[in-house]
């Protein structure tokens, strides 16, 4: 059965008064419910995508603007407007009504229900085709999250969900190292304060970005939305491994370097500036995540989303601005460390052979994530880079040591198979006595 034409208070519009659906798989045609809505209007909420075909009209009613299947089950192939064959024939002899008021619109296409064993495999390898050349079932996507952008997307590309998978995988391996060298040592030694303090409120800034910028499609329709928190896992991940990685560097802080002699005054030591600060900016780190925190729950409770209200949207990009500033000089303390006392120290050099490649990949990740501005990756791609610097620094600076290593242990081992060296002119006659008064 078919909806009566729109009409208007000038009269009924053109449309198609007549649909028909041709299934080229199965060979039959079918008749199908039509429902006729303007630009306007709201679209159905209740909209079974499993049956539904969408085909917007262009304003004479005969041109097709575009059509869309909005189910995988059912895959469009053609579309076309044209007079009905009644009219056609009423036409050519000169009676009816103008052909322009009696159009049909035909659907051409091919469904995916399970073939039956006599059908020929030409029409499931045409069928195949057919969805891969036109990426109907992407394209599917696209209209159902512009009919509802705050929808919950499906994981159409395997590779984006691989990407995903290997970012948060390494986000936790490559801090690991890291962790594992300052317990196992049991120092932190060589690691620069100001480096985990631009490193720890860059990573904050840039977390609470993506959480005021995503606030809305973690939470689709009352339901929580894994993937749109893919990106946000990661930063999360990140933010956590990190944090570890200042806490670990206070409580392995090297007691040598907490106290200092007085100069002034006699037999008297007092508490080195290097731990001092060191304690301060863990303090300065643990007020700024609190700060943050407080105001971008105030901000996305009592004001709004950052999509709807322009303080909110400031906001996330004043966060994202400052995590870019703190993460364009967060190396270059550690750069610096690393580079005055010319030895690797309490550095781990796996963390930044797997942390390097991966932060490169997470700038790709969140660079296609839908919702994130640029403030939210631009950050990860100048750390990126000065990542590989200090990577650079650090194998140079470990390959010269273990040079100069081997190099020492075998002057000592040629010293020791040398013995004693033959006698001279210049030889002593007595071995010198060693005297010592009383």
């Amino acid at each position: 059965m078919q909806q009566p034409p729109p009409t208007t208070s000038s009269g009924p519009l053109t449309v198609p008064q007549f649909v028909v659906i041709h299934d080229q798989l199965q060979q039959c045609w079918k008749h199908p419910v039509v429902h006729y809505v303007f630009e306007d209007e709201p679209f159905p909420s209740d909209v079974p995508k499993d049956s539904y075909v969408l085909v917007n009209l262009g304003e004479d009613g005969e041109s097709i603007a575009a059509v869309h299947s909005l189910s995988h089950k059912f895959q469009v192939t053609n579309c076309k407007v044209s007079s009905t064959p009644q009219m056609n024939a009423n036409a050519g002899t000169g009676g009816g009504k103008d052909s322009n008021t009696n159009l049909m619109l035909t659907i051409e296409g091919m469904s995916a229900n399970q073939p039956a064993k006599n059908r020929s495999k030409q029409y499931k390898e045409e069928f195949d085709q057919s969805s891969s050349v036109f990426g109907l079932d992407d394209l599917m996507e696209q209209l159902l999250l512009h009919v509802d952008p705050k929808r919950c997307p499906s994981f159409s590309d395997p590779v984006d969900v691989f990407i995903a998978a290997l970012i948060a995988v390494s986000l936790l391996v490559c801090y690991l190292p890291q962790h594992y060298r300052i317990i196992n040592t049991k120092t932190s030694e060589g690691i620069n304060p100001w480096f985990l303090l631009c490193g720890s409120i860059s990573l904050t800034c840039n977390l609470f970005n993506i959480l005021i910028l995503q606030a809305n499609k973690i939470f689709v329709s009352g339901r929580f939305c894994f993937q749109n928190t893919l990106g946000i896992l990661q930063i999360i991940l990140q933010w956590f491994m990190f944090t570890i990685f200042l806490i670990l560097y206070i409580v392995y802080f090297p007691e040598h370097l907490k106290i200092v002699s007085d100069i002034n005054a006699y037999n008297r030591i007092k508490t080195s500036m290097k731990w001092l600060v060191s304690r301060y900016i863990t303090a300065f780190v643990t007020i700024i995540f609190f700060f943050v925190l407080i105001t971008s729950t105030y901000l996305l409770i009592f004001v709004g989303e950052a999509d709807e209200h322009n303080i909110v949207k400031y906001w996330a990009d004043l966060l994202g601005i400052f995590s870019l500033i703190l993460a364009s000089i967060q190396y270059i303390p550690q750069i610096w460390e690393t580079w005055g006392i010319k030895i690797v120290g309490a550095l781990s050099i796996p963390m930044l052979i797997v942390q390097t490649p991966g932060t490169f990949l997470l700038v790709y990740f969140l660079k296609i994530r839908e919702g994130t501005r640029w403030s939210s990756w631009i950050a990860f791609l100048i750390a990126g880079i000065l990542q590989a610097t200090l990577l650079v620094l650090c194998l140079v600076l470990y390959y010269k040591e273990k040079r100069r290593i081997s190099s020492r242990s075998v002057n000592e081992i040629e010293a020791q198979s040398s013995g004693p060296s033959e006698p001279n002119e210049q030889s002593p006659l007595l071995p010198s006595l060693s005297v010592r008064e009383n």
